[in-house]
């Protein structure tokens, strides 16, 4: 039980016995990553003062595998929480080691909001030295309290079902209210490298070339399309106003923002469980213009049932008070699907645009500066044919396929920046380990 394993509370995901590291440059955690071959990871930014006085950068890591990317730290989150002491509990259960014979406690120090990182102590000469997220048998866990106690006195946080294990003046929790209510996203594991730089440079330089060309030719034939479009609407008669080209574009814009439904995603995710009554998350989608916008799919595993399965959902969408909500079964009921609808976010670079800004905000300019953003950022994506809008815009098709956590959150920054594109669908798919792949589709205006 040396290695970092998951635990699940709340329908929750959380990583535990992480591998915690102290640095004070950048640099020194991407040279650590690649020794370790590991590049995920949840770090702690702060300024503290040398032995001289001086004033440094403190960055504590905790290091793990890629399969806890979809994990919280649990030691992050307690130690927010509780801010200074040592919390302690035997209730939980390993969903990746159920062959332990040994009881174990999970034993977490932390200070001002950290976990410790090493924890050095010294008993009958013999030196001790433990992380400050880590697994302690009976023996070990009285030992090191004693030790401990003793030298830092500090608060005791219990959650205990064994008996035998007296701690004086510790403070009883419980710690499923600990971890109850939505986490916050900066406590997730994440993708800890994110240069692409080394990467990207060269394509950089060759394609802003090639896109340049691309640009002025569907142009020319964009023009071309434009006057015959204009010349059949002047011999229609219209009976009755017919909405104009910024009405239309502002209402898919303010719809089918980028920007909106990724920052929506990512809140809906935060509470979303990927485990229904044994039913394991398959995938999540999002569609434009459907009333039922989210689409969950949940595979049944052995052993498991309809009932339950239907039951444990209804509670999900009732606790979380999701509206337009319904559940379905597919597949000879080996698929369980719940359609609710997106609550989206509202962004000051989305309500803020009127249909006087569309006239100058959408144009082909912006769109060639949206494209060379995710040239920028992306290597694995598509760009379809640039296809006249209602006579007097255009629209040109996007796909981004494999994005894995680390491009979902730069596909966010870029969309957060550029108001011109949209989404026509996005799908996550969850592996046996529940890291995500995305797949997005959209279109740019201009």
């Amino acid at each position: 039980m040396s290695k970092a394993c998951t635990v699940k509370l709340q329908s929750k995901l959380f990583a535990v016995n992480l591998t915690w590291y102290e640095f004070t440059k950048a640099q020194d955690i991407k040279i650590a990553s690649r020794l370790l071959k590991t590049n995920y990871g949840i770090s702690f930014h702060s300024t503290i003062k040398n032995q001289d006085g001086f004033k440094e950068k403190k960055i504590v890591v905790g290091l793990g595998d890629k399969k806890f990317s979809a994990c919280y730290s649990l030691a992050a989150v307690i130690a927010d929480k509780y801010k200074d002491g040592i919390f302690i509990t035997d209730k939980l259960i390993f969903a990746d080691n159920n062959d332990i014979s040994t009881k174990l406690y999970w034993v977490c120090v932390f200070q001002n909001k950290e976990p410790i990182v090493k924890i050095e102590l010294q008993d009958n000469k013999k030196n001790i030295s433990i992380s400050g997220d880590t697994l302690l048998t009976s023996s070990a866990l009285t030992k090191f309290i004693d030790i401990y106690s003793e030298k830092y006195p500090t608060s005791i946080f219990t959650d205990l079902n064994d008996s035998s294990i007296n701690i004086p003046d510790s403070i009883a929790i419980l710690l499923d209210d600990a971890v109850c209510s939505r986490i916050a996203s900066k406590f997730l594991i994440k993708r800890i490298n994110r240069n692409h730089m080394p990467y990207l440079v060269g394509v950089l330089l060759c394609v802003l070339g090639l896109v340049a060309a691309f640009f002025y030719n569907q142009y020319s034939l964009q023009q071309q399309d434009l006057l015959k479009e204009a010349h059949k609407r002047q011999t229609i008669t219209q009976k009755k106003a017919q909405p104009t080209s910024e009405e239309l574009v502002l209402k898919d814009i303010q719809t089918n923002s980028a920007s909106i439904i990724l920052n929506s995603l990512i809140t809906f995710l935060q509470d979303t469980p990927v485990v229904i009554a044994g039913w394991s998350i398959q995938s999540i989608g999002y569609t434009a213009n459907h009333s039922k916008q989210v689409q969950l799919l949940y595979k049944i595993n052995d052993g498991m049932d309809i009932a339950n399965a239907q039951s444990k959902a209804q509670d999900f969408i009732s606790q979380y008070d999701l509206k337009d909500a319904s559940i379905s079964f597919q597949n000879n009921n080996q698929i369980m699907q719940l359609d609710i609808a997106l609550e989206k976010v509202s962004l000051p670079l989305i309500r803020d645009l009127t249909q006087d800004k569309v006239k100058g905000h959408i144009n082909m300019s912006n769109g060639i500066n949206t494209i060379a953003s995710i040239q920028h950022n992306f290597l694995n994506y598509r760009l379809g044919t640039v296809k006249p809008f209602n006579g007097k815009y255009s629209k040109q098709n996007i796909s981004i396929a494999t994005i894995d956590a680390l491009i979902f959150q730069t596909v966010t920054e870029v969309a957060n920046k550029h108001s011109n594109l949209v989404v026509s669908s996005i799908i996550g798919k969850f592996d046996n380990d529940f890291n995500i792949s995305w797949e997005f589709n959209g279109s740019i205006y201009e």
